[in-house]
């Protein structure tokens, strides 16, 4: 919108701020999430036994301390597109992806990391979006950040929340259905004469 009206200097004030609410906002919810991490595990069906517990419970962990890098990656993605340069927005997307694939086989199996393999593989991958999005925001042609455009601006928070809103009721609305599944998931399992046995209980899951 700033880059629409030619307003260069408050483009870069929004960018600024768009960081720093999403560092914020992201070391908030890592911090929720270890506290809460028993009852979000529960609600997502991982108490169908002890097994499957420590599973979700080891790759919850990682994931965990990635979200800060996965939500500042995530969040500078459009800005990205919006400065002029669609095609890195892409390729840092990419990039982090494929290093994902490339090394989650190798931690799980050569490297006999298991359920932490993948964990650190997905957080790496995010790692690498994040830094390549660092790299671009510090060679910006069209903007340049100053120290300035860091100052907390109460008027371009209230601003971004409405604008942020169908996003995050979007990815409210997944999270929901795929708890709603997993519930499912454990129920029918728990009836079943196969999968009600304690041996047999996490495949359904």
């Amino acid at each position: 919108i700033c880059l629409g009206k030619k307003k260069a200097g408050q483009a870069g004030t929004t960018i600024g701020n768009a960081i720093l609410l999403t560092v914020t906002a992201s070391l908030l919810l890592t911090f929720f999430y270890f506290v809460c991490m028993t009852p979000l595990l529960n609600f997502f069906g991982a108490s169908v036994n002890e097994k499957t517990f420590e599973l979700a419970k080891e790759y919850f962990t990682y994931i965990a301390m990635g979200v800060p890098a996965y939500m500042f990656g995530q969040a500078m993605n459009p800005i990205i597109r919006s400065t002029g340069a669609p095609k890195f927005a892409m390729i840092a997307n990419i990039i982090g992806a494929v290093s994902n694939i490339i090394l989650d086989p190798i931690m799980i199996y050569p490297m006999h990391m298991g359920m932490m393999g993948a964990a650190v593989a997905t957080v790496i991958g995010q790692v690498v979006t994040a830094v390549l999005s660092i790299v671009y925001l510090m060679r910006m042609k069209t903007i340049v950040l100053h120290k300035k455009d860091f100052l907390w601006s109460h008027s371009l928070q209230k601003e971004f929340l409405p604008l942020g809103m169908t996003s995050l009721l979007s990815q409210i609305s997944v999270v929901a259905s795929m708890a709603a599944v997993n519930t499912m998931i454990v129920r029918t399992g728990a009836v079943d004469p196969i999968f009600c046995q304690a041996q047999y209980a996490q495949i359904p899951m």
